[in-house]
């Protein structure tokens, strides 16, 4: 399990079995269903071509994963020509591993996991889902970041705003309610402020500006690269909310589809 992170059903109800666990046996089914609850378990979402839920077999289980990734994705596909990055920056010097592990989980219940390579991308403190045909999801923990990667197949330039926006703000409630639930758990009065802010990269995906500070500066020049960034480079994360009509490029009504999803995903 700690190459792949997989398991299935029958195999943790033979663990069960043994004499240790015998009298969780009875309540099987609820101490499942309260793994997948926890996001301890990840059912990862799987339809038909009818668009028919299909059943699932298999679980992941990212809290187990050990591997780190050592795939060429990273070089070969997420480039500054092909991708854009924002970073959730907690506060203190390290991520506490529920956190990105429960997010990690969130994702396999959203997006289906990538193949690459011949390898499924799932690895510890790390992930990439497919949304669609076009737009690859990164998650990578490092340090206290955890950065957030859209990956379109050619270029960045074409990276879908709606998709982009959506994809955002998705993870952003997915992580205040992560934290909420843990502060719950330690009796820690809920805090007004979040945990995190969120960072926007620059062009070449290694310098970074605060979320507040990008919005508000007319021009920023990055630090390592010098090169100029303006407030317009951050509206793929912000695409207008209050727009009722397509513009004349809108790529379809399939990318605005995306706000309807996330109103349907489980958040605890």
């Amino acid at each position: 399990m700690s190459d792949s992170g997989i398991i299935c059903r029958e195999d943790l109800y033979n663990i069960w079995e043994q004499k240790d666990f015998r009298a969780i046996l009875p309540y099987k089914e609820f101490i499942f269903n309260i793994l997948i609850h926890l996001d301890i378990l990840a059912e990862q979402r799987r339809y038909d071509t009818a668009g028919s839920r299909l059943p699932v077999d298999n679980f992941f289980v990212p809290c187990m994963v050990t591997e780190r990734n050592n795939t060429s994705f990273m070089d070969k596909e997420c480039t500054p020509e092909r991708a854009i990055c924002l970073a959730f920056v907690f506060k203190g010097t390290v991520i506490p591993p529920a956190l990105p592990n429960r997010l990690i989980s969130a994702c396999l219940s959203m997006w289906t996991l990538k193949q690459y390579e011949g390898r499924k991308l799932l690895f510890s403190g790390f992930i990439v889902v497919s949304f669609d045909k076009a737009h690859d999801i990164v998650i990578c923990v490092e340090g206290n970041q955890i950065l957030l990667y859209i990956v379109h197949k050619t270029s960045a330039g074409l990276i879908v705003p709606d998709i982009a926006t959506g994809v955002k703000e998705c993870l952003v409630l997915t992580m205040e309610r992560i934290s909420d639930f843990y502060q719950s758990t330690i009796n820690v009065k809920r805090s007004p402020q979040l945990p995190f802010h969120l960072d926007y990269s620059c062009a070449k995906l290694k310098c970074f500006i605060s979320e507040e500070e990008g919005l508000q500066t007319n021009e920023w020049v990055c630090d390592k690269h010098k090169l100029t960034h303006r407030a317009e480079n951050w509206l793929v994360w912000n695409q207008d909310k209050k727009k009722e009509h397509c513009d004349q490029n809108c790529p379809g009504k399939i990318y605005v589809a995306v706000r309807l999803m996330f109103t349907k995903i489980r958040f605890y």
